[in-house]
């Protein structure tokens, strides 16, 4: 996913990502005000260009599989989001 890509789009709430996702660029969806819940398919964790991919936000959810919240949370570039990442 594109730096910038979902650039001020209010009209996302949730996001679901296919396995085949490998990076997601700093910004990718910044300004997103609704954007509450990420959801990975991929039991790798994409690499992460910076510490500001997502919004952080107390509701923020990044649902992964069950088997890899470990692995995501152990990732360096998804350290900063270990609060917000559940299994699914």
């Amino acid at each position: 996913i594109n730096a910038y890509a979902f650039l001020n789009n209010p009209n996302i709430v949730t996001l679901n990502i296919n396995s085949g996702l490998t990076m997601i660029s700093h910004n990718a969806f910044i300004n997103n005000t609704n954007l509450r819940t990420f959801r990975l398919a991929s039991t790798t964790p994409p690499f992460v260009t910076s510490t500001s991919a997502f919004p952080i936000r107390g509701n923020l959810r990044i649902e992964v599989p069950n088997s890899a919240v470990s692995t995501y949370n152990n990732k360096f570039t998804f350290y900063r989001y270990r609060d917000f990442i559940f299994g699914y």
